[in-house]
């Protein structure tokens, strides 16, 4: 796992993790936050979404819950498509089926994460993202 920092880095930028269970929010903080990672937490959609509609090409990565009362995960991602703002997605989701990946990737996912997730999911993600780009 040592490598998660330096793919961290290759993403840059702001990563903003949105998740409406604080606990498990506060756990996916620190699993990035110590490999280097600079995150943003919010336990509202709405507000990580207008926080990264104001904060331009700053964020690079939403990792985001699918289930949150106020707005969904892939609402979320939906809206700042809408606006032109596309860091990586990240979606999370205790109720992954596999056969859906197309169509989350079709509707802005760069990629899921099950939940639970431990370290190595979170690298085996970033390792995607950075292939993917060419970073």
């Amino acid at each position: 796992m040592s490598g998660l920092k330096s793919y961290a880095a290759a993403i840059g930028g702001e990563t903003v993790l949105v998740d409406d269970a604080v606990a498990l929010l506060s756990i996916a903080k620190d699993m990035l936050t110590q490999f280097g990672c600079e995150v943003l937490a919010y336990d509202d959609p709405i507000a990580a979404r207008d926080y990264i509609l104001s904060a331009g090409d700053r964020v690079k990565l939403l990792i985001t819950d699918q289930s949150m009362p106020t707005l969904s995960g892939m609402a979320l991602i939906a809206s700042l498509d809408e606006s032109g703002v596309k860091p990586y997605c990240v979606l999370t989701t205790g109720a992954h089926e596999p056969s859906r990946l197309s169509e989350y990737q079709a509707r802005g996912v760069d990629a899921v994460l099950p939940k639970p997730f431990s370290l190595a999911d979170i690298e085996s993600v970033l390792i995607q993202l950075t292939a993917s780009s060419g970073c």
